[in-house]
């Protein structure tokens, strides 16, 4: 049995500071930790002691949201554009505070919504085979529908 890499590139979604994942290379699943506001089974979660006492081998960490630089993801994508109008806008949009605000209020003023996003669900996938790689983890990749 292999990861599923859509697996991974899901949880990337959801990480915030509170919300990150480990892969279990026992059960081969890619697990949530830290659901502290969530309506999860906390039984299902390991804590801080667990952890400690949990196999070292047998838990790996998956990137967390400041391993993925979401704001450099940005600017390479809008320097993969062509040159002109859109570029542009989007380039001022990610100046400053608010720039993932700001990028995504752009992006449909120049209809690169799924543009985008296909971009950004490559990096991620980029990202995650890296990770499985580094990590020898064995994974698969769902043919494109």
């Amino acid at each position: 049995m292999t990861l599923n890499l859509t697996d991974i590139t899901e949880a990337f979604d959801l990480m915030d500071d509170d919300i990150h994942y480990i892969y279990d290379r026992q059960t081969q699943e890619v697990q949530l930790q830290g659901a502290d506001d969530l309506n999860l089974d906390e039984d299902a979660l390991l804590d801080d002691d667990d952890w400690d006492e949990a196999d070292d081998d047998r838990y790996v960490a998956l990137p967390s949201q400041f391993d993925i630089d979401d704001y450099q993801i940005m600017a390479d994508f809008i320097a993969q554009l062509p040159a002109g109008e859109a570029q542009n806008a989007l380039d001022r949009s990610i100046q400053g505070r608010g720039a993932f605000r700001f990028f995504q209020d752009t992006l449909p003023r120049f209809d690169l919504e799924d543009t985008w996003y296909h971009y950004r669900d490559e990096a991620y996938r980029t990202i995650a085979r890296d990770w499985c790689q580094e990590n020898n983890i064995a994974y698969h990749e769902e043919s494109a529908k």
